[in-house]
C-alpha cells in the first residue's frame, strides 16, 4: 500500500514540477516579447510617475480643445507610440524598456480629453 501511495505521489510531484516549468516559461515569453511588455511597463512605478508629469506641465488642460479635465476623462496620448520605441530601440525585456530614454521622454506624452484623443485614434474603440 505504502508503495502503491509513493508511485502516485511520485506522478504528483512530476505533474506539479512541469506545470510550474510551463508557467514560468510563459512568463518569461511576456517578459522578453515587445508587445507584452506595454501592459508590464504601464503598470510600473516609471510609468506612472512619466504620466503625472505629463499631467502636470499640461496644468491638467485637453492639449487640443484646452478643457479642463476631469480625473475620469485624462487620457495621455503617447505622439510616438510605445510599440513604435520598443521596436525602434529593440527593447527585448523590461529593464531595457525602464533604461530606455526615449520612452520617457516628458515631450512624448500629451495630456488629451476622451473625445480629442478617440480623434487622434478612429480605429481604436475607447469605452
Amino acid at each position: 500500500m505504502e508503495r502503491w501511495i509513493g508511485k502516485i505521489m511520485n506522478r504528483l510531484e512530476k505533474r506539479l514540477a512541469k506545470r510550474r516549468e510551463a508557467q514560468i516559461r510563459k512568463m518569461r515569453m511576456r517578459i522578453e516579447r515587445p508587445k507584452s511588455m506595454i501592459p508590464l511597463i504601464r503598470s510600473s512605478k516609471k510609468y506612472h510617475d512619466w504620466y503625472k508629469e505629463v499631467l502636470a506641465r499640461s496644468c491638467y488642460r485637453c492639449a487640443i480643445c484646452e478643457a479642463p479635465l476631469e480625473l475620469e476623462a485624462i487620457q495621455i496620448h503617447h505622439k510616438i507610440p510605445v510599440s513604435k520605441i520598443i521596436k525602434d530601440n529593440r527593447l527585448i525585456n523590461f529593464r531595457q524598456a525602464l533604461d530606455c530614454k526615449e520612452l520617457w521622454d516628458l515631450e512624448n506624452g500629451i495630456a488629451l480629453c476622451f473625445n480629442c484623443h478617440a480623434e487622434k485614434h478612429p480605429d481604436i474603440t475607447f469605452f
